[in-house]
């Protein structure tokens, strides 16, 4: 938390570092409080180096991919588990990358996206930071990358919700889960039911919903029977705003439903 007491979108996740291969040797960059970390390198020092026609160090390419590129990039090819594919699909995707493909981007790219999984995906939240400050507005939310990733999360969050709120139903539904992105200004809302076969479930939220929510491990709140659609800071504690899924009713179905803002 920062020191005038407002929630940054790196408090409370845990450092990740990773060993990359570089001139022959194993060196470690470290994610800390939002930022990446060379640890084995002068970076002012290795960039005047290669400036001067030297050859540019690996852990150089990753940090300058990290400083110019990472909002271009977008989530996407950061979050994927596949190298390979995060790879392809970042050069596919120049209709947001802009001018990767000039000299040196391209090795660039390669170094970003070869990264290990774990430190990839501390990128990912950061490329969602990146997009979402880069317009307020719901054209942020057109970036190709966000659907895909924003699914992958909304999906297994929705179904573990409704498998802490009805654990008698054995989980296994076929549920069919959408999303839109509205302006910081409009309220998020939640709207859905589901049975012990199937259901479906329409969320409206924010572009910053994984930066606050996902990243902090509140995909579910309460007891893991809420989904959490956003959290307000407030003097002292966190205030979420919920959706919860309500007692069956006469045809067996539970709804989902949008709660006011919660202490916690």
């Amino acid at each position: 938390m920062s020191a005038a007491g407002r929630i940054r979108w790196f408090d409370g996740l845990e450092p990740v570092h990773a060993n990359v291969a570089c001139r022959g040797e194993r060196h470690r960059l470290s994610w800390v409080d939002g930022r990446l970390v060379a640890e084995h390198h002068d970076l002012a020092v290795e960039r005047a180096f290669a400036a001067m026609g030297g050859d540019s160090a690996p852990c150089l390419d990753v940090m300058d991919a990290v400083a110019n590129h990472l909002g271009d990039v977008g989530p996407f090819p950061l979050w994927t588990a596949e190298p390979e594919t995060a790879a392809l699909s970042a050069r596919q995707g120049r209709a947001f990358t802009y001018d990767l493909a000039r000299a040196g981007e391209e090795r660039r790219l390669d170094a970003l996206c070869g990264l290990p999984l774990p430190l990839r995906r501390r990128l990912a939240l950061a490329a969602f930071v990146a997009v979402s400050r880069r317009s307020a507005t719901v054209e942020a939310w057109r970036n190709p990358s966000l659907g895909w990733v924003l699914s992958s999360l909304l999906r297994p969050a929705v179904a573990a919700s409704l498998a802490a709120a009805r654990p008698q139903w054995g989980g296994g539904h076929q549920l069919e889960v959408s999303w839109v992105g509205v302006p910081a200004h409009e309220v998020v809302t939640a709207e859905g039911w589901a049975d012990a076969h199937r259901g479906y479930v329409r969320l409206r939220l924010h572009l910053d919903w994984p930066a606050v929510v996902w990243a902090h491990g509140l995909a579910c709140g309460g007891e893991g029977s809420a989904l959490v659609l956003d959290r307000v800071p407030k003097a002292g504690c966190r205030g979420l705003i919920e959706a919860a899924w309500s007692p069956p009713d006469a045809r067996g179905r539970s709804h989902l439903e949008r709660r006011g803002a919660v202490s916690r």
